[in-house]
């Protein structure tokens, strides 16, 4: 437990730096974003979506999804819409808006690979992280 620790005597230094930036972020987002607020009719559904990774969802009314895919061992790869908690929603598609791998959270940054066709999205991980998709509109042809 102490080792989990926050130590603020060490967090001008690589790589707690980069640990604070990353959790000040997302207390930024939860405060910010409708998806995260506490409404009635908010939705939250989690799945285990690979060998090593989960998938959150989270919705709140009128507003489109948030889905955190979270890998926690290196070499997993996740199809999204296999499950109901990777689904998008109807004429939707995932967009990334954050990755724990962004510039800035680490030394050695290395996003997720993101293979994103016309009928599959799968994101393939080299390394443990997370990465939040947010649900936008599909394109019109």
């Amino acid at each position: 437990f102490l080792k989990c620790k926050l130590n603020w005597k060490e967090c001008d230094g690589d790589p707690h730096r980069g640990i604070l930036k990353l959790y000040q972020d997302l207390l930024a987002l939860r405060a910010r974003d409708p998806a995260l607020k506490r409404v009635e009719g908010s939705r939250f559904e989690v799945d285990v979506v690979g060998r090593f990774t989960l998938a959150l969802r989270r919705q709140s009314p009128d507003h489109p999804p948030l889905l955190m895919v979270a890998c926690l061992k290196e070499g997993d790869h996740v199809v999204l819409g296999k499950s109901s908690a990777t689904q998008p929603g109807t004429d939707q598609k995932w967009t990334v808006e954050w990755t724990s791998q962004n510039p800035g959270y680490t030394t050695s940054p290395s996003s997720p690979k993101l293979l994103w066709g016309q009928k599959h999205q799968e994101i393939h991980f080299d390394r443990p992280c997370a990465v939040l998709l947010r649900a936008v509109p599909l394109e019109k042809a």
